[in-house]
């Protein structure tokens, strides 16, 4: 036998149901609003911004390239490929960076031509 269901709670049934429904809605619909203010007003990567910045991109093959970084007035030279990212030297920001590191190896006085 099937228990009877009287109009007014299936009517009160489907008021929860819609009530839970717009609630997650509106929840998600937040979400969505939120992340894209973040992201047009620039706060979304603030911090790392700060902190990092690319210096220098240079390609040196069809996948590989040369990335010259800033990170808390350090410069780091690394090498990037399509499965890897390897460290190739640490400049320190008290001796005066790349420009200066390139004159110690080149030796005074040789100019590139």
């Amino acid at each position: 036998m099937k228990p009877m269901v009287s109009s007014s709670e299936s009517v009160q049934l489907w008021t929860e149901v819609l009530n839970i429904v717009g609630g997650l809605v509106l929840v998600i619909a937040l979400i969505f609003l939120l992340s894209w203010f973040l992201r047009k007003s620039g706060r979304l990567n603030s911090l790392a911004s700060n902190r990092l910045n690319i210096v220098c991109s240079r390609s040196i093959g069809n996948r590989e390239k040369l990335l010259l970084i800033e990170v808390n007035g350090r410069e780091i030279l690394l090498g990037v490929t399509a499965t890897s990212i390897n460290h190739l030297y640490d400049f320190q920001a008290d001796n005066g960076g790349f420009a200066e590191e390139l004159d110690k190896v080149m030796g005074p006085g040789q100019e590139d031509s």
